[in-house]
């Protein structure tokens, strides 16, 4: 019952903290939660850059489910319907232009209200993306189950967090299973349920977060005010920064170079469809390049078909 798992995680916790007499050193912080917590701060970094923990699997995930809110027609709709009722939970500005004159055509999306995200988005999400880690890892169990056939609740409700008082046998039972597998769910929880997505999406764009305007720094970075940004200044917490970099870019758009060095990239990985992925990116933007040749009253242009016929040294067939 409730009353023995509660005595069982005291005696666990009791056991961490009679654990520390065996380190050599160790630090006490006073306000753990507020110190260590996702926040918005005016970081100023010292040192080299170092490698994150996890490689590329902590731009990947929140990757898709940035791309699950902006791409999927049915998603947008609902965040669409959300910003024109009365109460307006979201802010859901549609062919956003920035003022760079870079990008174009993404939504601007800002959550409003706390209540709306828990029960509307956190809930979708939590669901479609735990169909999207089972297929990607051929689990086609949804209920956690060990060998031994004891139930520990469906994979959905891990990523809501609504597994408690069994994470700690769960995450031991994925880490059997496939250690990639258990990383995707343990992020994807840190997302939705540990609100990362929340924190994200509630902060206003190139006003608390943005592009740095020197060349060379392509994180995203705090902001002092509108257009104001900190240029020494990072954010101190990974994933948040990841994800103000990939909404950052989504709102602004890649600059000539960065598109350049994404084709050039793409040319030379021998693993990739290049002409399939090019035509995809394509037809994925083909509105805004409709909108390009309209205003420079020109045709649309058949060499971005092919490697074939895209000449990555002529600077007039990248833009």
């Amino acid at each position: 019952d409730q009353s023995t798992q509660l005595k069982k995680q005291r005696e666990e916790k009791l056991k961490l903290l009679y654990s520390i007499d065996e380190f050599k050193f160790f630090d006490i912080l006073d306000e753990s939660d507020e110190i260590l917590r996702h926040g918005k701060e005016l970081n100023y970094t010292l040192g080299s850059a170092k490698p994150l923990d996890g490689g590329s699997m902590r731009w990947e995930i929140p990757f898709l489910i940035f791309k699950f809110i902006f791409c999927d027609q049915k998603f947008r709709e609902i965040l669409k319907s959300s910003s024109q009722s009365d109460d307006c939970p979201v802010v859901f500005q549609e062919n956003f232009r920035p003022v760079t004159g870079i990008g174009g055509g993404c939504p601007l999306v800002r959550f409003i209200k706390h209540e709306y995200f828990i029960k509307n988005i956190k809930r979708n999400l939590s669901r479609e993306f735990s169909k999207i880690l089972l297929e990607r890892f051929r689990e086609k169990e949804t209920d956690i189950i060990d060998d031994n056939g004891e139930e520990y609740g469906s994979y959905e409700d891990f990523i809501k967090g609504e597994s408690f008082f069994k994470e700690n046998k769960i995450i031991e039972l994925l880490k059997t299973k496939n250690q990639d597998m258990l990383n995707s769910f343990l992020l994807v929880k840190a997302w939705l349920s540990h609100e990362l997505l929340y924190h994200v999406m509630s902060y206003r764009y190139r006003v608390e977060y943005g592009l740095s305007e020197k060349k060379g720094k392509e994180i995203a970075i705090p902001f002092r005010g509108k257009d104001l940004p900190s240029e020494n200044s990072e954010f101190s917490h990974p994933d948040i920064m990841i994800g103000f970099t990939i909404l950052s870019y989504l709102y602004r758009g890649l600059d000539l170079i960065q598109v350049k060095h994404g084709l050039m990239r793409l040319k030379s990985d021998r693993k990739q469809d290049k002409d399939s992925l090019l035509q995809k990116w394509v037809q994925e933007n083909r509105n805004w390049i409709n909108e390009q040749n309209q205003r420079e009253n020109e045709e649309f242009p058949e060499w971005l078909t092919s490697f074939r016929t895209l000449d990555l040294e002529n600077e007039d067939k990248i833009v």
